[in-house]
């Protein structure tokens, strides 16, 4: 019975390094610093990108006001990006996931960059009790397979 267990494990400790081995091998890391960028090999118009904020004040999970978390980060977006020449920025959908110890905000959209073409995006914030993980996912609309590349991308960053 113990051979068998251990015979499970060191698969799954195979499968899990094909799996860190195959993403690395679709996207390369083009930065390293507090916030890490990848871009699709086959495709340098595909982006991910990963960031991580310590936050000042601690989360209460149970409290958590999903509504207003939501009305923040499209009103800080809406804002932010404006400067950058980013126009027509909306959120074409959003789903909460409630964890034990998080809340997951998966928002997908689109908006016109300053070169006026269509970008779409998928960007994903783990709310903790101390931090906030966001994950962007952006892509050209030329590119038809940009959320299912990003939704592939994410199984093998968030645990």
């Amino acid at each position: 019975m113990r051979t068998k267990r251990q015979a499970i494990m060191i698969f799954i400790f195979l499968f899990q390094i094909s799996l860190a081995f195959s993403q690395s091998e679709t996207w390369n890391q083009v930065s390293t610093g507090e916030v890490k960028v990848w871009l699709l090999n086959s495709n340098a118009d595909v982006t991910a990108s990963k960031e991580e904020r310590v936050l000042t004040e601690d989360v209460d999970i149970k409290s958590f006001d999903k509504g207003k978390a939501l009305n923040r980060f499209e009103d800080a977006k809406k804002k932010s990006l404006g400067i950058l020449g980013i126009k027509n920025w909306k959120i074409e959908s959003y789903k909460w996931h409630e964890g034990k110890e998080d809340y997951k905000l998966s928002v997908t959209g689109s908006y016109t960059n300053a070169q006026k073409e269509k970008i779409h995006f998928l960007e994903t914030h783990i709310y903790k009790k101390r931090n906030v993980v966001q994950y962007l996912h952006t892509w050209p609309s030329s590119f038809s397979d940009g959320l299912k590349v990003a939704n592939e991308f994410l199984k093998h960053q968030i645990p």
